[in-house]
């Protein structure tokens, strides 16, 4: 069975299903229009415009590498009758290393957009998924289906649940007061090693998780420069730098949340761990990252560590408000887990 007609039948036996669990009064069925869910979701569409950001990137990085496999390959063209037979030998291996490189660099993009992609969406298909569970469960459905492939001919319009679906994933995007946001600060990495001081890789580190932080609505930023300022003015260093340091300046700014964290730098490779921080030092979460020094993995895996952090915040504070009471740790304290990951390329 081809491809084609495997979707098909798939899609069929959806409808037939569809029909036989709806012909059912016992069964309660609700159903969502997926493809809705994904074009209004509004976190995942940051994730989306991230993603083309990421592209773009990469494909800058491609195009300017066949600008030099055109320039060499023209050249060649206009200078051959003039060559030596080395000289056309030597021309030539230079451009078949040059279009190796090309078609390396788009062996290498499409890996990485691949992955970026699953590293961007899948937690928010995640909780997408989890968001629906919740919704049919809280309602007493037993099945939910997607219409979105337009596999059903009728459904009740009172079985949808796409709008309470989109109205919790963006509930932090509505309120119906000012939203409470929490002053936060991102703090370059301490950096552990001579190498790593050579390069300021804790200053670009921070750069790339500020992005993911300033972004969300519940965070008022205190710029990276006003930050930096104010350490260079406490002569605090990036070699120098430890959490006490950071949990002043934060207070200094009227602070609630911040970032800090180290890291190390060997060859071409680096290693780094982060904490999330309430103003008084108590550890929320921990992540940890490790990346090739390169410019676009280094900065896709502070983004990812950055949005790791950022959805547990998200995920501990919804834990506190369910429990009525102050923000706490429930326990986590120093000893906090740490979530692993990384070896970007």
């Amino acid at each position: 069975m081809n491809r084609e007609k495997s979707k098909h039948y798939h899609n069929d036996m959806i409808g037939i299903l569809a029909f036989a669990l709806l012909s059912q009064e016992a069964t309660r069925v609700g159903y969502i229009d997926l493809q809705v869910i994904m074009d209004n979701y509004k976190e995942l569409a940051e994730a989306k415009d991230e993603l083309e950001r990421y592209k773009s990137q990469w494909e800058l990085k491609v195009d300017s590498i066949k600008v030099q496999l055109d320039s060499l390959e023209r050249d060649y063209q206009e200078a051959r009758p003039l060559l030596t037979d080395q000289e056309r030998i030597s021309r030539e291996m230079e451009i078949d290393a040059k279009e190796a490189e090309y078609e390396k660099a788009l062996r290498d993009m499409v890996r990485a957009l691949e992955q970026k992609n699953r590293e961007l969406l899948t937690p928010y298909t995640d909780k997408i998924t989890e968001t629906v569970r919740k919704i049919a469960k809280d309602m007493g459905l037993e099945m939910v289906l997607d219409i979105s492939e337009k596999t059903l001919v009728y459904a009740d319009p009172k079985r949808d649940i796409t709008s309470l679906v989109l109205g919790e994933l963006n509930k932090e995007y509505v309120s119906t007061g000012p939203i409470q946001k929490k002053k936060f600060l991102c703090f370059p990495l301490k950096e552990t090693n001579e190498e790593a001081r050579s390069t300021g890789i804790g200053f670009t580190i921070q750069a790339s998780m500020e992005v993911v932080f300033g972004r969300s609505p519940r965070f008022d930023l205190v710029s990276s420069a006003n930050v930096n300022s104010s350490l260079q003015a406490n002569n605090i260093t990036t070699e120098t730098i430890t959490l006490d340091d950071a949990k002043r300046v934060c207070r200094d700014y009227a602070g609630e949340i911040f970032l800090f964290g180290t890291v190390q730098k060997t060859g071409e490779d680096c290693e780094f761990e982060v904490g999330l921080y309430l103003d008084d030092g108590t550890l929320i979460q921990k992540a940890k990252r490790r990346s090739r020094v390169e410019d676009i993995a280094l900065s896709t895996e502070s983004q990812n560590l950055a949005s790791t952090l950022l959805n547990y915040y998200i995920s501990w504070l919804e834990q506190q408000e369910n429990l009525g009471g102050k923000e706490k740790t429930g326990g986590t304290g120093e000893g906090g887990g740490t979530e692993e990951g990384g070896g970007g390329q």
